[in-house]
């Protein structure tokens, strides 16, 4: 097994490279400097696209030295919108989604289209806004899209702000989205308990998925999932917005790779959902939803991100709060009282703030970013033994919040 090269993304106004060894040690390795914020980051090919979330831009990069991780700033343009949180690309490679959380009081998705050198254009770009809050008043004031993501010719709209799954078709020839059908609700007027969080739209994650678009808003409650057009990047919703359990805060989406369920972290009130989905006609069958948090934790927490183990096993949620991750059992649906998730247990992360976590292309090891004690965590983890050992970690890493491998 040899090194390993990954980048940082941070809420500073630097790009951190470092590398991963064959054993497991962290070492820094170059320090790029950006704009405001590239807290998420998508590597393409020797391309970096970074939404940089504090200056409301997209900032990519060129990759000159894959094993140093040194960028060269190539083109910053406008996100469309406000606080952009997560990024995809269709599988055609025309279009870059980009999830606008929405500091501002608005929030938005857009779909950018990719020129013939991968550089997004502002021209022709595919503007979507949310409506809609939940019942959050500090949270969900109003839509707040936390993640869109790609999926089976849709686009999935992850809304925190509304409590929603949201399912667009999109044309790939314009990038013109439109809703499927119409937005499911559990609640007379579509919105959730958390006024503070939930008072609007937040689109919290994009998301391609076999050809579909999701986007993830944790200030209405639902996850949307588009149709788009690849030709001009038009997209409309596929079916009715999935609607999440009041004041829930639906942050990011995964999809199994064997099996037709999807997973939802779920922000505000500390669970992950589970789905039956049928993508061909956006059908969301609720399964289960169950906590993340211990018996008796009762401090503030909220979950960030959720992975699959790479022998798929396991499912982990981390929790920002409770400081650790929770890993749950991936039952076979016969059995357990038809429970997919059960927990096994949790993984102290050795810091605070656990906002992204992943594995490296080899499996055998889990990167840790906690955003608040400014490290990052390497485990090993062990497929025979079912075990995570903590190995090293990195210091002084400012406010790190996302991980990509590049070599």
């Amino acid at each position: 097994m040899s090194n390993q090269t990954f980048l940082i993304g941070t809420g500073g106004k630097t790009i951190y490279a470092c590398r991963l060894t064959h054993d497991g040690q962290l070492l820094p390795l170059h320090e790029n400097k950006s704009g405001q914020g590239p807290s998420w980051l998508l590597a393409q090919d020797d391309l970096l696209y970074a939404a940089n979330e504090h200056d409301d831009k997209i900032e990519i990069f060129t990759i000159d030295d894959s094993i140093q991780g040194r960028l060269t700033s190539k083109n910053i343009i406008s996100s469309q919108g406000s606080t952009p949180c997560s990024l995809d690309i269709d599988s055609t490679g025309k279009w870059l989604a980009v999830a606008n959380y929405g500091g501002n009081g608005s929030s938005n998705f857009v779909l950018l289209p990719l020129n013939k050198s991968n550089i997004p254009e502002e021209n022709n770009a595919q503007i979507v806004s949310i409506d809609g809050h939940g019942p959050n008043h500090d949270r969900q004031s109003h839509s707040h899209c936390h993640q869109v993501k790609f999926y089976q010719n849709n686009l999935y709209v992850i809304d925190l702000g509304t409590d929603t799954i949201n399912v667009y078709h999109y044309d790939d020839t314009n990038g013109q989205a439109h809703l499927h059908c119409d937005r499911i609700k559990t609640q007379p007027d579509g919105h959730g308990p958390n006024h503070d969080r939930q008072s609007h739209s937040h689109c919290h994650q994009v998301k391609f998925y076999q050809n579909n678009l999701y986007v993830i808003d944790l200030g209405t409650d639902t996850i949307n999932v588009y149709h788009y057009d690849d030709t001009n990047g038009q997209a409309h919703l596929h079916c009715d917005r999935i609607k999440t359990q009041p004041g829930a805060g639906p942050r990011h989406i995964l999809f199994h790779p064997d099996k037709s369920l999807a997973f939802v972290t779920n922000e505000l009130d500390s669970t992950t959902n589970v789905y039956q989905i049928d993508s061909m006609i956006g059908k969301f069958e609720h399964l289960q939803t169950i906590t993340t948090r211990r018996k008796n934790d009762e401090k503030e927490n909220s979950p960030a991100e959720l992975q699959l183990t790479p022998d798929k096993k396991y499912l982990l949620v981390s929790n920002r709060g409770d400081e650790n991750i929770v890993i749950y059992n991936l039952n076979d649906n016969n059995n357990n009282n038809n429970q997919v998730l059960s927990i096994k247990g949790y993984l102290d992360i050795h810091g605070s703030g656990p906002r992204y976590f992943t594995f490296d292309p080899t499996g055998h090891f889990l990167l840790v970013a906690n955003q608040n004690s400014n490290n990052l965590i390497c485990f090993s983890y062990n497929r025979n033994k079912d075990t995570f050992e903590f190995i090293s970690q990195l210091v002084n890493i400012e406010s790190p919040q996302h991980i990509v491998f590049i070599s």
